[in-house]
């Protein structure tokens, strides 16, 4: 009996055994179960809703560019674009075919039991067969286009590359993102390392890999037909299409937007009877231009990029305020997004939910008011979100693209760009300028801004020599050729000049403001700043025979009206030894010069998003101010600092480089939007407004507190210098010793300084020999200054106009005349009326070569 007992108890006893032995096989499961419930629950119950779940986007419209005016600078024009699937770009799809063809050949239950060399070899014999049948569809696709076949080749070989690119930017982010978890302690099994660690073979693909590219851009109407609506890449090719048909998998004919710029190329109706003498004519000329604010407005690009990309996350990420203006993106700044978003990015589904995301065949806006405006422009899709399971649809309505409304005015842009263009004459080398350097008719490049003295408002900015959109795509290389050329710098902001004597008035009403130069000062101009030593800081006059000076020409001390007349040397040597080294480098900074100076965001990047000036210039080969090179040794003057050389500071300067900056040389260089900005603020009694390029953006003041006795005498000297026979900017002389006034249109009122900056050109002979004077002097020609303060007679100055002319010469002969008829622009334009204004002429404002109505 208790050996029948004991067996019950050994039952049970077993069955217990067996059920732990059970539940502890069933722990890892259960563990996984309730990690995938709990841990992972969300996200995979997030990814298999998404399933559920399909998105089509709507396209945008790309807002307008506007003048000051409401004329149209840039719009979207309805078009086509015709995309195609990655797999056919890069001929993937050619491997695919051979594969699917193998494989039905061989058998399935045959075909996993090849080992993968087998396989590839099976595939091998059907691979020239689609190779050979997808090359003939992109030759025949390049004859619909109207495209050479070399061309189509080298845009599925960018697309390649950069698809390429992004793909290894991915991985390696994810490759680097499991490499930390597993440092942190993560245990990594085997499957999940084949999952989350991509490899060439194993890598899942990214967006771009899976989805259609856009070859032709902006296809008319006529090419657009050609071509079928769409083919799919899964579609078996024809057995016996027509010589006359056209097949290509994974094609897409899909709505797209040209950019047109109807005001870029006009013809321009130039009145030569203000001209100078040798120049002048009752017969106006016509003069085409083309690429109109082009440097200005930019253009597009046609795909984003990473920076485009970068931009986008951060104002998706801080908002438009918070991100704040546009900007390049540094390189550090370009790894980490690549690292910790790209990767995520790449990673969602074609559908994502942003709407202002980049998809396949977005364009960009690549330089300019197109770059900098990109977000405001670009607007944001509407999409249409399908719900598989419930087949409810729901509809996001589109955000139309804002228009940006600019101060420039497009009209007084061109005909500006028409007088400074060399068919007009005066933008090339004439007899009456005695450049040694340059042979006549030379054309002479240049820049001019206009700024609006009440608002900062950027009127014009030309800069020379010009191109066009045109020029860029057939081109390129000719817009961005590294030369003194180089049409793509915009001279108007990004190329800085020693300002030379133009800053004189200004750093006069600095002195005085500081409390170290008395208002009413006299100076004897002596010729030479100290007295024991007649070659140093030596006036211009004195330089010159028969070396007399100033005070010997007027019979007295000078004052600052004086001065500034006269451009004295000694008067502002003394200005810049009052001020001193560090005084003088603050108010250069607060003139917008120098590491700390406070810049206008003027959008027209993204090279150039602000304006360039420093307190130590990117020289330019040879020295950085007027003096000799034998008087800039004996005074121990700066060597011009090269590319790459840090700025120096305001505390470094030396009371040498101080009063070589008081007469605008030593190391300061400037820009033309800077001077024509400092006159605007010498109008205005010391109030510094920041220029701005679009209406809507912020006036940003500050007070210099200028003594309104400084800018009395200031503005009398700069009135009598382009009034008075003594005057720098007063006449020009022509054959014969015949002079004529330079500014000559009626009922206007001008206030001017001319000036002079070094260039470092020395003239050449044939064998590359520098050239000498009868002196044994190089000869060598300046860079030529012109700004002027201009208004109607009796009342205040309106306008601020800068104009420097390169390797011009002297500033008055050769700037002058220019910065006159850019005065009678204003004048033609109805910025100031004239006691001889007449209607603008019929021409002035011609389009050429449009494509849309503005």
């Amino acid at each position: 009996m208790a050996s029948n007992g004991l067996l019950p108890e050994l039952f049970h006893r077993r069955v217990a055994l067996l059920c732990a032995l059970a539940g502890l096989a069933m722990t890892p499961a259960v563990a996984r179960l309730i990690y995938l419930t709990t841990t992972k629950g969300p996200e995979l119950r997030t990814k298999a809703e998404s399933r559920l779940v399909t998105r089509h986007w709507e396209p945008t419209i790309r807002g307008k560019i506007l003048d000051r005016k409401g004329r149209v600078l840039a719009v979207d024009r309805p078009g086509f674009d015709i995309a195609v699937d990655y797999s056919v770009i890069s001929g993937q799809w050619a491997y695919q075919q051979a594969g699917d063809a193998a494989r039905k050949e061989i058998g399935a239950a045959a075909w996993r039991q090849l080992s993968p060399p087998q396989r590839e070899a099976a595939i091998a014999k059907h691979a020239e067969r689609f190779t050979k049948l997808l090359d003939d569809a992109w030759q025949r696709f390049a004859v619909l286009a109207g495209v050479p076949t070399e061309e189509i080749q080298q845009r599925r070989d960018d697309i390649v590359a950069e698809v390429t690119r992004r793909a290894s930017t991915v991985w390696e982010a994810q490759r680097r993102a499991l490499e930390d978890q597993i440092n942190e302690g993560f245990e990594l099994t085997e499957e999940m390392a084949y999952q989350e660690v991509p490899t060439a073979r194993v890598a899942a693909p990214i967006r771009e890999q899976v989805t259609s590219h856009v070859i032709l851009h902006d296809v008319d109407d006529e090419t657009a037909f050609r071509f079928p609506l769409s083919t799919s890449s899964k579609a078996k090719p024809p057995t016996n299409a027509d010589a006359s048909g056209f097949w290509m998998p994974g094609l897409h004919l899909i709505d797209g937007t040209g950019r047109d710029y109807p005001f870029e190329n006009h013809i321009i109706q130039i009145d030569r009877s203000t001209f100078p003498g040798p120049l002048r004519s009752s017969e106006p000329i016509d003069v085409r231009v083309e690429g109109v604010a082009t440097s200005i407005v930019g253009w597009m690009r046609q795909r984003a990029l990473d920076q485009d990309l970068w931009w986008r996350s951060r104002v998706r990420e801080l908002g438009v305020i918070g991100a704040g203006p546009r900007r390049t993106p540094s390189e550090e700044e370009l790894r980490i997004w690549q690292a910790e978003r790209r990767a995520a990015d790449a990673a969602d589904a074609p559908g994502s939910a942003d709407p202002g995301a980049y998809l396949a065949g977005d364009n960009a806006g690549a330089s300019g008011i197109e770059w900098s405006q990109e977000q405001a422009l670009r607007g944001l899709r509407g999409s249409v979100l399908d719900r598989l399971d419930t087949g409810e649809s729901t509809r996001s309505e589109r955000t139309l693209g804002r228009d940006v409304k600019l101060t420039i005015d497009a009209a007084l842009q061109a005909r500006v760009q028409a007088l400074m263009s060399p068919e007009v004459g005066l933008a090339v080398v004439q007899p009456w300028q005695k450049n040694k350097a340059l042979p006549v008719n030379t054309p002479l490049h240049g820049a001019a801004v206009i700024i609006e003295v009440a608002t900062g408002d950027v009127l014009a900015m030309v800069s020379t020599p010009t191109f066009s959109r045109r020029t860029l795509r057939e081109e390129p290389e000719t817009v961005f050729e590294a030369s003194e050329d180089m049409p793509a710098l915009n001279r108007a902001i990004a190329k800085p000049y020693p300002p030379g004597s133009i800053v004189k008035p200004l750093l006069y009403c600095a002195a005085v403001a500081e409390g170290l130069f008395d208002v009413d000062r006299a100076i004897a101009c002596t010729g030479h700043l100290y007295p024991d030593q007649p070659n140093l800081f030596r006036c211009w006059i004195y330089k010159q025979p028969p070396h007399t000076t100033h005070t010997a020409q007027l019979g007295r001390m000078l004052n600052a009206s004086d001065a500034i007349m006269a451009s004295c040397n000694i008067y502002f040597y003394s200005v810049g030894r009052a001020l001193g080294p560090e005084r003088i480098g603050a108010w250069f900074e607060r003139l917008g010069c120098g590491p700390n100076a406070q810049q206008p965001m003027l959008g027209v990047g993204p090279q150039f998003t602000g304006i360039a000036g420093r307190l130590v210039k990117s020289a330019e080969p040879g020295p950085t101010d007027e003096l000799s090179d034998e008087d800039r040794a004996e005074i121990g003057a700066p060597e011009p600092l090269r590319r790459g050389t840090s700025d120096r500071t305001r505390q470094t300067l030396s009371l040498s480089e101080a009063t070589l900056m008081g007469i605008g040389q030593g190391p300061v260089a400037w820009t033309p939007l800077h001077a024509a900005n400092a006159y605007a603020t010498l109008a205005r009694g010391g109030i510094h407004v920041l220029p701005r390029l679009m209406i809507d953006a912020p006036l940003i003041t500050s007070n210099l507190n200028f003594n309104p006795r400084s800018v009395e005498l200031a503005l009398e000297g700069l009135r009598r210098s382009v009034r008075e026979d003594r005057g720098t900017g007063h006449h020009i002389t022509l054959e014969n010793n015949r002079r004529e006034d330079i500014f000559n249109i009626p009922g206007v009122e001008v206030w001017g300084k001319s000036g002079t900056a070094d260039s470092g050109f020395r003239a050449r002979d044939e064998n590359g020999r520098a050239l000498s004077d009868e002196f044994g002097r190089p000869i060598s020609v300046d860079h030529a200054w012109f700004v002027v303060l201009v208004g109607e007679q009796g009342q205040r100055p309106k306008y601020a106009v800068s104009l420097i002319v390169e390797r011009g010469g002297s500033g008055g002969r050769v700037s002058g005349p220019l910065c006159n008829q850019i005065i009678k622009a204003l004048v033609d334009e109805g910025y100031l009326t004239s006691a001889a204004a007449s209607k603008p002429l019929s021409r002035a404002s011609t389009p050429t070569g449009s494509t849309a109505t503005p």
